[in-house]
């Protein structure tokens, strides 16, 4: 009888043991649990809170090239940016990290398409310029005019430092900065369309005018409105 209640009892105490290794267990995973979760949560905050001010300052600058030339689809951009809002509105923190993120993502590839376009766009009007100013040095020294030959002095210089920043624009985008490619596009055209009408006549400067108006606009980051 002794021998079966020691036995009873240790048989007992094993059981407790191993049903308190189990609890310890149990409670040590819901604890690693909670705190990925937590950390998480976390990580997403911060990652949401960078995302809103980033994302939506390049939704309103893609904006603008879409007013005035087209080229991509803002839509989609701005319904995404809302959406991932709204989810953190209702407490989904981690599906609007990754909301943000992709929103995130489609915005640059939205700037590698304009940039793209930019680029093509901003060698039309180089070749343009560059043909202006060869005709220009042509009769320039065929008048032999002092003020003429300042002047193209002057706007060789201008078109100079348009084929500088045309090489940091494409060094740019090779490095896949594509806003700061657009931005140093928009230089090289401001260059090249000032060069244009100032080896131009009155009546030439009108038709310069009328043909690059909304680059003219677009150039200082700005909407055009016809009329």
């Amino acid at each position: 009888m002794i021998i079966l209640k020691k036995s009873f009892i240790l048989i007992s105490m094993l059981s407790m043991l191993s049903f308190s290794i189990h609890t310890l267990n149990a409670n040590s995973i819901n604890s690693n649990i909670s705190k990925s979760n937590y950390l998480d949560k976390f990580h997403a905050h911060q990652v949401v809170r960078k995302l809103t001010k980033e994302n939506i300052k390049s939704i309103e600058f893609i904006e603008i090239i879409v007013k005035n030339f087209g080229y991509v689809d803002n839509y989609k951009l701005r319904k995404d940016y809302w959406k991932a809002n709204l989810l953190v509105t209702a407490g989904e923190i981690i599906k609007a990290k990754n909301l943000f993120e992709k929103n995130k993502k489609d915005i640059k590839n939205c700037l590698k398409i304009i940039s793209t376009y930019y680029k093509k766009d901003t060698l039309n009007i180089l070749e343009e310029c560059t043909a202006r100013l060869s005709s220009g040095k042509l009769e320039t020294y065929n008048d032999d005019n002092s003020d003429k030959k300042d002047k193209l002095i002057k706007n060789q210089k201008r078109i100079k430092l348009a084929y500088e920043e045309l090489k940091n624009a494409q060094y740019s985008f090779s490095k896949k900065q594509f806003k700061n490619s657009i931005n140093l596009y928009r230089i090289v055209k401001k260059h090249a369309i000032t060069v244009l009408k100032d080896l131009s006549t009155v009546s030439e400067q009108r038709t310069i005018f009328n043909k690059y108006k909304i680059h003219i606009v677009d150039n200082q980051h700005e909407i055009y409105k016809k009329g």
